[in-house]
């Protein structure tokens, strides 16, 4: 099955750089995978007062341009610029598709084949996705929020031992 028959695509657009600010005035806006992190946007840098193209709460963010690929999930209803473009969910569990798309984000190409591609709305909407039930669907993405959950404490265990590292070491070497 195609994205195009299961989610929305909204390609971003710019508005004009004279209505983008640093002090909060207007929407969030985000123009490329800057403040993407492993799962929800992060806070925004810039804002805008004119307001182009809009990705709702809980959409997915894909990076259009270099890199190819890299998604995120809003957490606010934000203005996207051509860098990013919004996919919604509508006949597909959200996070399955998320994760579905985290999944092959290296393996998403778009025009030129160099390290500058790019991916266009008809493109995304052509990605060819598997369509298991909703129940199994659900069930991947539980089995896929426990190994996060796994992965994200295997994190914190490394950087507790790192600190008791730097701190044996400044031991060690203040003696």
């Amino acid at each position: 099955m195609e994205l195009g028959e299961v989610a929305e695509v909204i390609a971003g657009q710019s508005p004009e750089g004279k209505y983008y600010n640093e002090t909060g005035e207007g929407m969030p806006f985000y123009q490329g995978k800057t403040e993407f992190s492993e799962l929800y946007i992060g806070k925004p840098k810039v804002w805008t007062t004119n307001i182009t193209k809009i990705a709702e709460r809980d959409d997915i963010l894909m990076s259009v341009r270099a890199p190819v690929g890299p998604v995120n999930i809003t957490t606010e209803k934000v203005c996207i610029g051509r860098g990013l473009a919004s996919i919604r969910a509508n006949k597909v569990d959200q996070m399955f598709l998320f994760n579905f798309l985290k999944a092959i984000d290296n393996k998403i190409k778009g025009n030129g084949g160099a390290v500058f591609d790019s991916i266009n709305k008809k493109q995304i909407e052509e990605l060819k996705i598997p369509l298991p039930s909703l129940e199994i669907q659900k069930k991947l993405v539980a089995e896929a929020e426990k190994e996060q959950q796994i992965i994200n404490a295997n994190k914190q265990l490394i950087e507790i031992y790192e600190q008791k590292i730097c701190d044996v070491l400044r031991e060690v070497y203040a003696n």
